[in-house]
């Protein structure tokens, strides 16, 4: 008998060998020129390469390192920040038409202020990642919190639980999974970034995998680039993925539970 898991697995691998399998006829018959694209076996033979070179393992290592350290603070600050608005009404209305006024700001119009806080080091480039996932998990907890059931809310008022209690307790517990979707989101974004600004201003020895990307486009081994984009978009697969166990897992917790209180009631 056949192994559901593995059935899935085979159709989630239909579309990627074809187009594979369309890539590799279109450079085979010169629908794309040599000079734009590389054949996938060329591609998967570079890949091999790569990940045994201690050089390019070094520009995975950095980027993937700027990603999480960035995404990370704006998972504490984003949360933080926009769950303790929701439980403070003076603190709310001074910063949230602020805060709400800077979400719709680009990320990369914040260059110039990072540039003159932190220069052009590793402050600066994880500082600029985390802009790019802050906004979108400070929105995704001020809006799930703001819907939490209003039984809860009313619970806590007649128990007299502190704001702290209220925050920990019920509001992060209800919103943390919205909170990881923001994250799943903001890491897209911030690939992108890292792209952006590790190629605008690399450092000798600590480039990233966002500047060899570039710089294989620029000098024309368009193996190499592909490869790395390959590379760097299984990277971006598995670190969704890990997020996405850890968000089941919340998930499944938190039905259970909410299973257990109806059955109570």
């Amino acid at each position: 008998m056949t192994n559901p898991r593995f059935n899935l697995y085979l159709k989630a691998a239909i579309v990627p060998i074809l187009l594979i399998f369309i890539w590799g006829l279109a450079v085979k018959i010169n629908l794309i020129p040599l000079s734009q694209a590389a054949d996938p076996l060329t591609v998967l033979i570079k890949m091999g390469k790569l990940l045994i070179a201690p050089s390019f393992l070094l520009q995975l290592f950095l980027s993937l390192k700027r990603l999480v350290i960035g995404s990370i603070l704006a998972l504490i600050l984003g949360a933080f920040i926009g769950l303790f608005l929701v439980i403070s009404p003076l603190m709310n209305k001074l910063f949230s038409p602020t805060l709400n006024f800077l979400a719709g700001l680009p990320v990369v119009l914040w260059m110039p202020f990072w540039i003159m806080l932190f220069g052009l080091g590793e402050t600066f480039k994880i500082g600029l990642a985390a802009m790019g996932a802050f906004f979108l998990v400070y929105t995704y907890s001020t809006v799930t919190a703001n819907a939490t059931s209003r039984r809860y809310m009313e619970l806590c008022q007649v128990y007299e639980k502190s704001k702290s209690e209220i925050l920990f307790k019920v509001l992060l517990p209800e919103s943390l999974s919205a909170i990881l979707t923001a994250l799943r989101i903001s890491l897209g974004i911030g690939w992108i970034v890292l792209f952006f600004v590790e190629y605008a201003t690399a450092d000798l020895g600590k480039e990233g995998l966002g500047w060899f990307i570039a710089n294989a486009r620029a000098v024309g081994r368009v193996e190499e680039e592909f490869a790395g984009l390959i590379i760097l978009a299984l990277t971006a697969f598995l670190l969704d993925n890990v997020i996405l166990v850890v968000q089941k897992k919340l998930v499944y917790w938190k039905q259970t539970l909410e299973g257990i209180n109806e059955r109570k009631d």
